[in-house]
């Protein structure tokens, strides 16, 4: 079986880096015999590369060249003759909002391509301009897909929801795995946060972008009532909004209580783990949140905002908690983990519950067993 898993967003992926989706669930198919091309705009790509290899079935990255139409809409010119032209049994394609996906699923179903239609976006773009173009767009195309799609997967069932809600035909819900990363030693690292411990014996903290999305200048409020209880931040990422939280660290007083890095590599950020008291994500968008699955496998609970990541991840309290971007529940909750779920056995059920649920073989087994094969065979 050879599948094709399909981004044409305008977003690009960076390889080497932890958690691309569809390297995981392309990985985790290997063991059936299925090839896997993916197809996505790359940062650090140029020229396409083989990414595994087992009993002959390869994955292998195909880095998509494309033209800018209008802000995020991208035209890639040679897209739908590789993928019609490619020998695939079966396409799948990311996001139904993506200008292109009508005009591909149409020309994949007129030649016999099978397709599925990957949903992981959950609410309408923002902005006046973004959402009236999504009004228009979901007007004339969101039927077409419909139609053309053979089956719906969605992240979480809030992405199945929002695609209810506009029609479409049911969408079956699939877990998003975690690729672990084998954690190298970084001595430097730890005695850094060591030090900032024991000043700060509460650690928050968050790794990410540095962006609008990401509410830092909420947590650093947030931070700013709790530092003298003995909290501190470990805050790491980079980002547009860098220049703004660096000078808020500043203004804000809290030079000493916010240990600061710009990048660290994926493979040394466990260090970190144990230190912690809980990672903060305070997001206004989320569609999964790989990095919630990396705080809890390394046993670390969890505070964000309840958006369909966080909301679908954090099941119970002992795995972390979801509160709007208020200042008072924000402390609350961030209070609560210093006396509850703080034992060795609360960390292993949380490590355990990761492995057994966000595990990549697990869900490419249901995705094999459930989906690809009930479309070709």
């Amino acid at each position: 079986m050879k599948l094709a898993l399909v981004r044409t967003a305008s977003n690009q992926l960076r390889f080497g880096s932890y958690n691309i989706q569809e390297i995981g669930l392309a990985k985790s198919v290997l063991k059936f015999g299925v090839s896997t091309d993916i197809y996505a705009r790359f940062s650090n790509l140029v020229d396409e590369i083989i990414v595994e290899e087992q009993e002959g079935a390869k994955v292998i990255i195909k880095p998509l060249k494309g033209k800018r139409v209008f802000k995020e809409i991208m035209y890639y010119p040679d897209l739908k003759n590789q993928l019609c032209d490619g020998g695939y049994n079966i396409v799948q394609l990311l996001d139904e909002s993506q200008m292109m996906l009508p005009f591909l699923f149409k020309a994949l179903k007129k030649n016999g391509v099978k397709t599925i239609l990957w949903q992981g976006m959950y609410r309408d773009f923002s902005g006046k301009i973004a959402k009236l173009m999504q009004f228009v767009y979901d007007r004339l195309f969101a039927n077409t897909i419909n139609k053309y799609a053979d089956l719906k997967i969605a992240k979480t069932q809030d992405a199945a929801d929002y695609l209810k809600k506009k029609g479409y035909d049911y969408a079956h819900v699939l877990a998003v795995g975690l690729n672990h990363v084998k954690s190298e030693f970084d001595k430097k690292l730890i005695e850094e946060v060591e030090v900032f411990k024991r000043t700060h014996p509460k650690l928050l903290f968050y790794i990410g972008a540095i962006e609008r999305r990401r509410d830092i200048p909420f947590l650093l409020s947030v931070l700013k009532e709790l530092k003298e209880e003995g909290y501190g931040l470990v805050l790491v990422g980079s980002g547009p909004e860098n220049s703004l939280v660096d000078q808020m660290i500043k203004d804000e007083g809290l030079i000493k209580d916010v240990l600061r890095y710009k990048n660290i590599a994926n493979n040394k950020i466990a260090n970190i783990f144990p230190y912690i008291q809980c990672l903060v994500l305070p997001t206004r968008y989320e569609i999964y949140g790989m990095v919630i699955l990396e705080a809890l496998a390394n046993g670390v609970t969890v505070v964000a905002t309840p958006e369909a990541g966080p909301c679908t991840i954090l099941e119970s309290k002992e795995l972390g908690s979801c509160a709007p971007l208020n200042k008072i529940q924000w402390i609350d909750a961030i209070r609560f983990y210093e006396d509850n779920f703080i034992s060795k056995e609360s960390r292993t059920k949380r490590i355990k519950h990761v492995d057994n649920i966000y595990n990549w073989e697990v869900i490419g087994n249901e995705y094999y067993q459930d989906y690809l094969s009930s479309l070709i065979f």
